[in-house]
């Protein structure tokens, strides 16, 4: 059982997510953005990620602008059509106090 306050490194997250989420949306090259993940009832499982780290990552490992990164994402992942049983959330950094290791 994982307690809901434990503080996890990214690593062990995703072990969780694959072990027992399998239906979860996962996003290529972007698990150290993931922030927390919410199980639901089953098969309805939700990856949560830092917008501004996803940002970020656009920034940093795809030489974009800023203003590319956020049109990129707005566009190519927020545009996604998921089930919005098992669709990826995406949270501002200020809505949690974590941090993964």
């Amino acid at each position: 059982m994982i307690n809901k306050n434990e503080t996890m490194s990214v690593e062990q997250l995703l072990e969780v997510i694959v072990n027992n989420c399998p239906n979860a949306i996962l996003l290529d090259d972007l698990d150290e953005c993931i922030v927390a993940v919410h199980i639901g009832l089953p098969n309805k499982t939700n990856v949560i990620y830092s917008k501004a780290k996803v940002i970020d990552r656009l920034v940093n490992r795809d030489g974009m602008t800023y203003a590319e990164a956020i049109e990129f994402f707005d566009f190519n992942i927020l545009g996604l059509k998921f089930d919005v049983s098992i669709m990826p959330y995406f949270v501002e950094d200020s809505m949690f106090n974590i941090s993964l290791n």
